[in-house]
């Protein structure tokens, strides 16, 4: 009855007041505070910003002055005149340089989502290991209730003789070492906590819980080749994006071998009995000489070299993804056998040798130490579980990363 009693107790789950933090408002919250992310933002904004005078003309230039004045005015020769040039650029450069501009935004948007991927990660890897803490903390404490009754019970034992003094202070000092175990799992916990204050752009010092809810995905079964990857990555899709925006840099460098064109007109008010005179001249550009040619030719020809090896690096970085990819899943396989082996097998037995110990304890039909070998042997196990489990969340939050996939989409 007594052991009946003491399993109702250990058995009530803690109250806290403090505020339960779900991943998804912990995401959420990254997505709109972080500071980072709004940068790339901004930097989109900027780039359709530029975009908008990409199609722009020269200033048009104007001029005055006198034309064609001998230093003797005795005859009435030259003129006063008024000049008014207009450059016309080609309107082959002024789309390439608009498409070129443009395309840069994209790329913002892209290294954002990128940035995105990776704050989740360090969020999730953060709020897993606070969970998992939590989860400690509540062994240790009903660990602490259990051996707490152990002395209890020891301790009424030792004034008729059927405990020895250093069996109770022996089990004192596993007391005193589950005191310091909570502590240094408090100090975790409170180091978790700051991290994802600080990733969510708030008070460091916030108080919350973690959900200690959980969903186990099957990440291990699903198809992430390398097509998937391209199609759900966002570095790789901005790898892609930065490709097709040298490509139309290089046609910003091609279409320099497309003349521009200009008006001028000038004006002239004579002097004397000389009417006034005006002239309109065309005019226009000749890149394609020898001499000017070179410097567009080489641009162009640099920029497909850098095609080359951002496709090298793309290749680069699809082959590295896709083997920690197979790591991953194949670390995540072998990570729940181990669990379920903890969870339905060597807990559950380690539990009922326990307490099939305890009860013959209390019985005076086994040694003290024998209980409390087997109390230290359930709880160690109980806290390895833990670990692997933790794990097993860290890889599941890898996963993610590597492909931006989420199992609850």
């Amino acid at each position: 009855m007594r052991i009946l009693f003491l399993l109702s107790i250990v058995s009530i789950p803690c109250l806290g007041t403090a505020q339960v933090l779900s991943v998804d408002s912990m995401l959420h919250a990254i997505d709109v505070n972080h500071p980072l992310l709004k940068m790339y933002d901004l930097k989109a904004e900027a780039f359709d910003s530029y975009a908008q005078g990409a199609k722009s003309w020269e200033a048009p230039q104007a001029g005055t002055g006198f034309y064609m004045l001998p230093y003797s005015m005795e005859n009435g020769m030259g003129a006063y005149m008024l000049t008014v040039q207009q450059m016309i650029p080609n309107p082959g450069k002024l789309r390439a340089r608009d498409e070129y501009i443009k395309s840069m935004s994209s790329i913002e948007t892209l290294y954002k989502d990128a940035s995105v991927n990776e704050l989740h990660y360090q969020a999730k890897a953060a709020y897993f290991k606070l969970l998992i803490l939590q989860k400690k903390k509540t062994v240790m404490i009903e660990s602490k209730e259990l051996l707490s009754y152990i002395i209890q019970l020891s301790e009424i034992r030792y004034p008729y003789g059927d405990e020895k003094i250093s069996s109770i202070y022996m089990a004192k000092a596993r007391l005193n070492e589950l005191e310091n175990e909570l502590v240094m799992i408090e100090n975790n916990m409170d180091m978790s906590r700051i991290a994802i204050n600080t990733l969510m752009n708030r008070d460091y010092n916030t108080a919350f819980d973690a959900d200690t809810s959980f969903t186990l995905y099957n990440y291990e079964n699903e198809t992430a080749d390398t097509v998937f990857l391209m199609a759900h990555r966002s570095d790789i899709k901005a790898m892609d994006q930065k490709i097709s925006t040298t490509y139309l840099k290089q046609t910003v460098e091609w279409s320099k071998r497309k003349p521009d064109f200009g008006i001028r007109y000038d004006h002239m008010f004579t002097f004397g009995m000389n009417p006034n005179q005006f002239s309109v001249m065309g005019m226009i550009t000749i890149p394609i000489a020898p001499w000017s040619s070179k410097m567009y030719r080489s641009e162009y020809q640099g920029l497909q070299l850098d095609i080359l090896a951002l496709e090298k690096e793309r290749e680069s970085m699809l082959v590295e993804s896709r083997g920690m990819v197979v790591s991953v899943q194949t670390q995540i396989r072998y990570r729940k056998v181990q669990t379920d082996l903890y969870k339905k097998n060597i807990i559950p037995s380690l539990e009922k040798s326990y307490y099939a110990t305890l009860l013959a304890y209390e019985q005076n039909t086994e040694s003290l130490y024998m209980v409390i070998d087997a109390w230290l042997a359930l709880k160690m196990e109980k806290t390895e579980y833990l670990d692997h489990l933790e794990e097993l969340l860290l890889l599941q939050a890898e996963f993610e990363k590597l492909t931006e996939y989420d199992g609850a989409q």
